[in-house]
């Protein structure tokens, strides 16, 4: 019995004919006696086997999504974890990866980076947030009182101390410096 692959090419290679001649042609390249009593029964081998690639086919399709979704998720939670992706990107950063993925898939490209270097567009999607710096939204921006912070409350306070740390603090700029000369 010839190949499964070997019964497909011959299936392709008739493909422009008329579908009984098509039948007879493959069943022919494949090996196959064809009798006329018999090119229904060959028509409908031809038929399975082709359905059975598209099967083939198909599952492997599903199976590459699932682990480009696998992998979108992981790259994505990686990167919220690092601070480098907002919780709300995490939706547009898993579309991004899963479509940079699968068009690296089908249609592979080439990507060619600043310092000269090639790669997919997976790898540019990441180096693109490899290069994002770390936002501080979740983290304490006041210091604590222990690392020598301090809250200031207006009034009710000392009054040369709030003389001298307004002094301080005109001190810090070339338009408060300009004020304290003059006397303000």
């Amino acid at each position: 019995m010839p190949k499964f692959w070997d019964r497909i090419k011959a299936g392709l290679a008739a493909f422009g004919q008329p579908a009984n001649e098509r039948t007879k042609a493959a069943l022919a390249a494949a090996g196959v006696a064809v009798d006329e009593d018999l090119a229904e029964g060959g028509a409908a081998e031809f038929a399975a086997v082709t359905a059975e690639a598209e099967a083939a086919r198909a599952a492997l399709q599903k199976e590459r999504e699932a682990r480009v979704r696998q992998e979108a998720e992981a790259f994505a939670d990686v990167q919220v974890r690092d601070r480098r992706a907002l919780p709300a990107e995490k939706p547009a950063l898993l579309a991004a990866f899963t479509r940079a993925a699968l068009d690296d898939l089908e249609n592979p490209a080439v990507v060619t980076f600043a310092e000269g270097k090639t790669g997919s567009r997976v790898e540019a999607l990441k180096a693109l947030f490899a290069a994002r710096p770390q936002h501080q939204l979740t983290e304490e921006q006041l210091r604590a009182a222990a690392e020598g912070g301090q809250v200031l409350f207006n009034g009710g306070g000392d009054a040369a101390k709030a003389a001298a740390r307004k002094k301080e603090l005109m001190g810090m700029t070339p338009l408060g410096r300009a004020c304290l000369k003059k006397g303000a």
